[in-house]
């Protein structure tokens, strides 16, 4: 019985041994390919490991970019339509019938909005119609500072 039982404790040294060698080799292996993917393949040229984070590093770079041009494009946009929208209030201001007349055709604000020449074009237009504010009131008319003055004068 003291035979069969040292055979068996020596049959389990052999096999842990055998084992823990087929698990070196597969670490040693491992490590090898590590290695391989980590040196350079010749003269002047990169490593496997090198040419991926190149890879990553250049996408990861050009979202950045179309990204950051993106939100610029959005921010010029956002000032050139904000420059628009107080050219056009500064137009209604002078020029009520203007004011109308973009209020109820709203593809005439856009196109002013978007190009100021037409803008001006438009204000020379509602001057010439009798439509500014500037121009003088008609005579005998009961006009907002026809009324002011009265006020004025009485109060």
């Amino acid at each position: 019985m003291d035979n069969v039982l040292l055979l068996l404790i020596l049959l389990v040294n052999a096999l842990l041994l055998a084992g823990f060698f087929v698990l070196t080799a597969k670490f040693r292996a491992i490590f090898h390919e590590i290695l391989s993917f980590i040196t350079p393949v010749g003269e002047g040229q990169p490593s496997p490991a090198a040419q991926v984070y190149d890879a990553m590093a250049s996408l990861f770079i050009e979202k950045l970019k179309f990204t950051l041009m993106g939100l610029a494009s959005v921010e010029a946009k956002q000032a050139k339509r904000l420059e628009g929208e107080i050219a056009l209030a500064n137009a209604s201001e002078k020029s009520p019938l203007l004011g109308l007349a973009m209020t109820m055709f709203p593809s005439l604000r856009k196109a002013a909005g978007k190009h100021s020449f037409l803008l001006d074009l438009a204000l020379k237009k509602a001057a010439e119609l009798g439509g500014s504010r500037g121009s003088p009131p008609p005579a005998g008319g009961n006009g907002v500072d026809d009324f002011a003055d009265r006020l004025r004068r009485y109060g």
